[in-house]
């Protein structure tokens, strides 16, 4: 029998895979060299590049090829100028398959995962379904036409991309559909197991995903980088001479600030005195529409930005006297805030890094029985660091106003 002929890569984009591309977090090669396990692959990080703008040019162009359906051909004209600096070309030319294909492979599959969550009870069955060809990995190969159930955990380590370039999928059908196919559906425990199965006549091995994978994008991409980020808390140095809100004319005390960059104190919405740490996380994780074993979600800053909050962010918040009654607030600081600057440092490392810092100015409460309150939320590459929230007085403010100012509430 003749080989397949490898079609051409025609991506289609599906509303799924960009929203999921949308919020990858660019790193740099540097700091993805201190993540561990699967981080680096959890961010988005391209091998051999140190400059952040460099990353941040393929991201673009990923995220247009991705939303566009372009080619990769067209794809190499966008980062011409990083090939070019690079020398990606002639024999180097394979990095940029592999960028291509891995990435826009890692967001298509992604969406899989999204659908299959949003189908409800219709899909109950996910069938893995591999390329087939010459150029098919042995392991991968095995794993075509296995059916198994979409609670299965097998999902948690094979679903794909499970290496580089790697081109497999999955089906996903309801289970009337998987018996009118004559597929069984397996349990895939013995294969997490390291059971040996048969790649070939006469021979068997153990079978997994390539290095550095084996984890389900969908599911938890952000993982890795949430460990990695919070393993530095704390470890931030802002740069000397940062300009402040006089640079910018804006007034420097909370008393002359304007009406319309202040929000109403809310005393509806704290949680009741005496709120234990569980009751607060589990309504910070309601409002969120977080589930009880999601480690993270993405939301969106006032700016429209990836915002991504942590479960360790929720329960650091719902755990710490004194702050747990704001819990549900809290996460609205980034969405709706007073100000957003942005503030240039090192980390403990000596990295240059970038924090967004969202401040939100709340008045007393109508009864003038509290003080209004300042609420401060700190995010590194997106993700959601730091949370102070503190009753109001001039010093408070101003310690945070520095850097670069992104944004400052508008009267509506």
């Amino acid at each position: 029998m003749p080989e397949a002929v490898q079609q051409p890569w025609k991506p289609l984009p599906f509303d799924e895979a960009i929203k999921f591309f949308r919020s990858k977090v660019p790193v740099t090669a540097e700091e993805a060299a201190k993540l561990e396990g699967q981080a680096a692959e959890r961010a988005f990080v391209v091998g051999g590049l140190a400059k952040m703008d460099m990353v941040s040019d393929v991201l673009t162009a990923l995220q247009k090829a991705i939303e566009n359906g372009t080619t990769i051909d067209q794809f190499r004209k966008d980062i011409r100028g990083v090939l070019d600096a690079k020398g990606w070309t002639g024999p180097n030319n394979w990095r940029v398959q592999t960028i291509f294909r891995t990435n826009v492979q890692s967001a298509y599959q992604a969406g899989k995962w999204a659908q299959l969550k949003e189908a409800g009870d219709n899909l109950d069955v996910v069938v893995y379904d591999a390329v087939g060809d010459g150029r098919t990995r042995p392991s991968h190969l095995v794993m075509d036409g296995k059916a198994f159930a979409k609670s299965d955990a097998i999902w948690n380590t094979w679903w794909p991309p499970n290496g580089f370039n790697c081109r497999c999928t999955v089906r996903l059908m309801s289970a009337a559909e998987a018996r009118a196919r004559g597929l069984k559906v397996e349990s895939g425990a013995g294969i997490l197991r390291g059971e040996q199965v048969s790649v070939g006549p006469g021979r068997d091995q153990v079978i997994s995903p390539d290095p550095g994978f084996g984890g389900n994008v969908g599911k938890d991409f952000f993982g890795g980088l949430v460990a990695a980020v919070k393993s530095t808390d704390k470890a931030f140095t802002p740069n000397e001479g940062l300009r402040g809100p006089k640079d910018f004319g804006l007034p420097e005390s909370i008393a002359k600030l304007p009406a319309s960059s202040k929000f109403p104190y809310p005393a509806d919405q704290l949680l009741p005195a005496g709120v234990s740490a569980a009751e607060a996380e589990a309504a910070a994780r309601a409002r969120l529409g977080m589930t009880a074993d999601q480690k993270s979600i993405v939301t969106a800053d006032v700016m429209g930005d990836p915002f991504l909050v942590p479960d360790w962010q929720i329960s650091k918040i719902a755990g710490t006297k004194g702050r747990e009654r704001w819990a549900v607030v809290a996460i609205d600081v980034a969405a709706s805030p007073t100000e957003v600057w942005l503030v240039r440092g090192k980390n403990l490392a000596g990295t240059d890094v970038e924090r967004k810092i969202y401040i939100k100015v709340f008045e007393p409460d109508p009864a003038h029985t509290t003080k209004g309150a300042i609420a401060v939320a700190e995010a590194e590459h997106g993700v959601w660091k730091e949370l102070s929230v503190y009753p109001t007085k001039g010093s408070s403010l101003n310690d945070n106003r520095r850097g670069d100012l992104l944004y400052t509430k508008k009267e509506e």
